[in-house]
This record gives structure tokens, sequence and C-alpha cells, in this order.
């Protein structure tokens, strides 16, 4: 079995292991004169060389890992995270037993969620979380000295693309909101929401800074540098902020550069996509970096437990399954049915039997994305915890690249350039079988946008993105409409009502919550 990058692991624990020294020795009682010069609360360049002897790229570049383990809390990639933004829509239902989840994971299921979800609470409270440890990150970095200026350069643009991706999740899913940009003190007010438009802006403005400073995929395949935010990734996000604002020049400037560079591709087999071997790969433009290492419980990730079969063959807690809708959808033959959904009752793709409800498993169908394979489970250093804890989140794939460059290009009337790119996806799913999935040759405008946005719902499927796509596409009321959804309302999630009462008014909520 292929392992991960060793050293990738070392450079979590370093962060870990500074940032749990850092908590016994910050100094609160610095003097006025460094509080009115550096930021206020943590270890900068002004104090820490009078209390640890950290060398400054240790310690800057440990703020930055900080900042990427936000991915892996309760309130990361977690429980409701995947709640939030995969259950509502048609693509997966809650799953677990009837009551399981409570009102949090039920209303998200049936559009009665309010202010008071924990889900979306958590979501909105992590992304800030995130948001201001970027900002920690970025308030020490700045100060840098000059001859580590190449180091500086690169670490600015990871805190930048890690901003940008929380404030992009807060967009995505709240609209407009409070623009944070620098670590606050307690004196500091509140910011009031900004509006879609600049906030989307903010984001826009993260992302091109961090293109300029973050290196190629190309240039550091192989090294420590794996897992860590690259050019293209930031590109990729871009990509997809402009597509939520319908600026299609943009999107097709930003999918071109991302194509064009030529560090990823769709040569990996559909039903590898998913596996250990293939994290960090030429699929993989960003995702989040679990493991699940004794001695260290915490880097462990809850994102795959939490989907995992649930009941006799103990692989999870059984949320988020597939729908009979999304089932319904594939077209004949098409083997991505099996890499997305397993069958109670049926062989998973590693050849491992599920029992079917009637032996003892919850639900009829679970997700094959987050499927811990049996050479996987067998590891030696994880037979202690068999519940996928190492699986890495896809937070950006390739082909989700490609199908907005089809999506774009279409609505650019370019059909050629459109068809080109959504048979690139099609081709790799057919594989050998020319019988399955025919290529797509009309060039009707409207009937080549609905062939892509089926291509996104089956090859994109459980990845976070059917829900939002339903809404920035206005179909979310005559597709989830009959199930409950509220046009004028669910475009938006709830701000929660914590926030709003701790702003004392200063944050407004979102219509008719």
């Amino acid at each position: 079995m292929k392992h991960k990058n060793d050293m990738k692991m070392k450079n979590i624990s370093k962060a870990i292991i500074l940032f749990s020294l850092l908590g016994t020795v910050f100094n609160y009682g610095c003097s006025d004169e460094l509080l009115d010069e550096f930021p206020k609360g943590f270890y900068h360049t002004g104090n820490f060389e009078d209390t640890i002897a950290v060398p400054y790229d240790i310690l800057a570049d440990s703020y930055v890992l900080d900042t990427y383990n936000q991915f892996r809390g309760w309130t990361g990639c977690h429980f409701f995270f995947v709640g939030a933004t995969s259950i509502p829509s048609d693509d997966a239902d809650k799953g677990s037993t009837a009551s399981d989840g409570g009102v949090n994971m039920i209303s998200l299921d049936n559009y009665t969620f309010n202010a008071y979800n924990g889900a979306t609470q958590t979501l909105y409270d992590g992304s800030y979380q995130g948001i201001s440890k970027a900002n920690q990150a970025l308030a020490f970095i700045k100060v840098m000295p000059d001859d580590m200026a190449e180091l500086r350069d690169r670490l600015m643009g990871e805190a930048y693309f890690l901003r940008g991706y929380h404030y992009f999740r807060l967009a995505q899913g709240f609209g407009g909101v409070s623009l944070v940009d620098k670590v606050l003190g307690p004196d500091d007010e509140i910011e009031p929401r900004a509006t879609l438009e600049d906030t989307w802006k903010f984001i826009e403005d993260d992302f091109l800074a961090a293109i300029e400073m973050l290196p190629s995929k190309g240039d550091i395949i192989g090294t420590s540098y794996l897992g860590r935010a690259t050019k293209e990734a930031a590109q990729g996000f871009l990509a997809k902020t402009y597509v939520y604002q319908m600026k299609w020049v943009q999107t097709l400037e930003q999918t071109n550069a991302v194509i064009g560079s030529g560090v990823c591709d769709l040569s990996t087999p559909i039903d590898k996509i998913f596996t250990e071997a293939q994290e960090n790969g030429k699929e993989s433009l960003f995702e989040a970096q679990f493991d699940n290492t004794i001695g260290q419980p915490g880097l462990t990730g809850g994102y795959a437990e939490i989907q995992g079969v649930r009941g006799k063959l103990d692989r999870g807690w059984g949320f988020n399954n597939p729908s009979p809708t999304l089932v319904a959808a594939f077209e004949d033959g098409d083997p991505r049915l099996a890499s997305t959904v397993i069958v109670s009752g049926e062989y998973a793709p590693d050849g491992t039997y599920v029992p079917s409800v009637s032996e003892g498993v919850v639900n009829p169908y679970y997700n094959a994305k987050v499927w811990q394979w049996a050479d996987e489970i067998t590891a030696a250093d994880r037979g202690e915890r068999p519940f996928g804890g190492w699986i890495n989140p896809r937070l950006l794939r390739f082909a989700d690249i490609v199908l907005l460059h089809a999506e774009a290009a279409n609505e650019l009337s370019q059909s050629t350039e459109a068809l080109e790119k959504l048979e690139m996806v099609r081709a790799r799913a057919r594989g050998n079988n020319a019988s399955i999935l025919p290529e797509v040759k009309t060039t009707n405008q409207d009937e080549l946008r609905q062939a892509i946005q089926h291509e996104r719902r089956i090859e994109l499927a459980m990845e976070h993105e059917r829900y939002f796509d339903l809404i920035r596409w206005d179909l979310a009321h005559s597709i989830l409409g009959p199930l409950g959804w509220m046009k004028g309302k669910n475009e938006v999630f709830p701000i929660p009502q914590a926030t709003i009462d701790k702003s004392e008014g200063v944050i407004i909520q979102n219509p008719n919550y």
C-alpha cells in the first residue's frame, strides 16, 4: 500500500508541538509600546525572541500549518460541514436512524432549519476561525525580515489562499458577510455585513494575491510541500468565485490557466480516484490533509467516519447517504455509479460484502467516495480506529475545473470548446466501453447547458457541489421546492442567532429567517 509523504506528517506534528509550546509561554503582559506596534494575544516578531528560541522560518510556517489544521476539527470538514453542504441537496439523504442527528440534521433534510441550527452555525463559526488563523499568520509573516523574502511571500500566498477559501464558503452559504482582514483586538468594533458583491471582490483579491505568490503544483510534487496550496488551486477557486457571479470571461481565463498548466489530468481511473494512493495525485487540486497516526489521535478527521456504513459492518455513523433520485440519475452502465454509491446487500469496490438492511445495516445506500478500503483499514497504524480517519476530503478536483470551463464556454456561445471539455470527463468515465455514455454532440445552448449540469451532478456527486449548483442555476425552486425549499429564503443559510446577539444587532439576519 502506498503511504503518505512522511515529511507532511512531520510538518503537521511540528505545528502541533510548537503551538502547544506557544500556549504555555504567551506573554499577555506586553508593554503598551508593543501592543501599539504589533497584533495582540499571540507570538510575533516583536516579542518571541525574549521568550522562546524558535527560528523565524519555523514559527512562521507553524502559523500557516495551524491554519491548515482548521480543516481537521469539529468545526472543519466534519459532521456539520457535511450536513450543511450536502444533506440539503436532492442527491443526499440525512441517513442514520430516523431520529439520529436531532433537529440540526433533520431540519437540513426538510428545509426547516433556522438561526439556531447547529450545522449552519458550525459552518459559519468554523469559517471565521479559519479566517482568524489566516489573519494571525499574515500579521506575523508580513514582518519577517527581507532575507527571508522568498519564504515570506510563499507563506503569505498560502495564508491568502486559506482566508479566501473560508470566505468563499461563507459567501456561498450565507451571502455577504462581515469582512475581517486583520487580527482583532478587544477594542475593535464588529464590522457590519458587506454586500455580496463586496464580499466576492474581497475573495477575488485574496485568490489573486495567492496566485502571484504560490508555487505551481508541477514544481512541488514529491516534496515536503505536498498537500499545501498551489497556484493552480488558487486559480481553481478563483474560477469558482467568478462562476457564482456569472463572470464567464474571467472564469474561462482561470480554467484555461489550470488546464493549460498541465499539472493535473483525468488519467486516474474512476474507481481509484478516492483511494489513499491517489490522495494529492494528478486529479487533485486541493484537499484537506487527514491521517490517523497512533499517538496523535487529534489528527484524525471525522469526514469519512460520519458517512461510513452503519450497523453490522460498523464503518461509521451512517449519515449523508446517496438518495434514490441520485441513483436513478446515472445513465445506464455508467461506472461512476459503483464509485459513488455503496449498495447494501452488494459488494463494495474492494470486494467487501456490505450486508443488506435485513442483515443489520441501517440504510440502503452509502457514499462510496469515503469508502474505507480493506488494505487501508489493515494498515498497522490504524487497527484501533478503522473508521477512515486518514481519508482526505477532496475540496477541489480537476474534473470540477474542466466542467466549469465547459459551462463558461457554453454561456459564451463557444459550443465547440464546451463540447470538447464535456467529452474529456465523459471519455474518462466511459473508459474502453464504447457502448455507454455516448458523446454529447448538440450545439443548442440550452440543451448543452442541461448536459453540462447533468454531468456535474454525476461526476461530482456527494462532493458538496450539487446544492449550491442548483441555487446558482436558479433550479432549486423547481427541483427542491416540492421537498420544502422556499424561494426568497433558502438561497442562503440563516446567520447564527448567537452571532447576531453578540454583535448587538450590528450583524443583521438574512431575509425570512
